[in-house]
């Protein structure tokens, strides 16, 4: 799982040659790309990009990505790129890549619902108990009607960042079953736990009772 990339600030071409050599290499792993337009201008300058025009940007780059990723990408122009007629491309990933649009705001679940694959979404409040998460839901949900989608076509994943008092509760694991409950009942299917922990020991236990729940529910 990679996520989420900066696809249209690094180069798209290069981005799908390195995932599709990954996605190769793993088998019968399944390989998910999230993708993103990213929040800086200063780093957006810095590459020589306009950062008012990620959006447009970013679509260019998904689009140029699936093509990178067949063998024989459609000639033509690809935001700033150019692919001549005659192009070939390798090795091709052997496998369906998932792309996944990260980010909470409208305009990134827009785009999830027009091109993507699926949804990535960000969760810094541990004790929202999913009520942000559900909303979001809803909001790709009706994006997803307006374009004659359906959202149950989509896959649908979760950053959820995990605070270092979490480690010392004794009844984790009650708490992230009944987490990973509420994500199954929004119609999560992928779920990333960030933790910035020190203690190495807390983390190993906390994603042992993480994974425990997750085999619960």
């Amino acid at each position: 799982v990679f996520g989420v990339a900066l696809a249209a600030v690094r180069p798209p071409l290069e981005l799908a040659r390195q995932v599709g050599s990954i996605a190769r290499l793993a088998g019968g792993s399944k390989v998910v790309l999230g993708v993103g337009t990213g929040w800086s201008r200063a780093e957006h300058e810095a590459m020589g990009m306009d950062f008012d025009q990620r959006g447009h940007a970013l679509d260019a780059a998904i689009d140029l990505i699936r093509q990178v990723w067949t063998g024989e990408p459609a000639p033509g122009d690809y935001g700033r790129f150019h692919i001549p007629p005659g192009t070939f491309t390798n090795p091709t990933p052997g496998q369906d890549i998932s792309i996944l649009v990260g980010g909470n705001a409208a305009k990134p679940l827009q785009r999830a619902a027009r091109v993507g694959d699926g949804w990535a979404g960000y969760l810094a409040d541990w004790e929202d108990d999913c009520a942000t998460l559900r909303g979001l839901v809803e909001r790709l949900a009706a994006y997803c009607d307006d374009l004659g989608r359906s959202i149950d076509d989509l896959e649908l994943a979760v950053v959820q960042t995990v605070p270092g008092r979490v480690a010392k509760d004794e009844d984790a694991r009650q708490r992230i079953a009944e987490l990973f409950e509420q994500y199954r009942s929004i119609g999560i299917t992928r779920v990333t736990l960030g933790m910035g922990w020190h203690d190495l020991e807390r983390v190993r236990s906390f994603l042992s009772a993480a994974a425990e729940a997750s085999d619960a529910a």
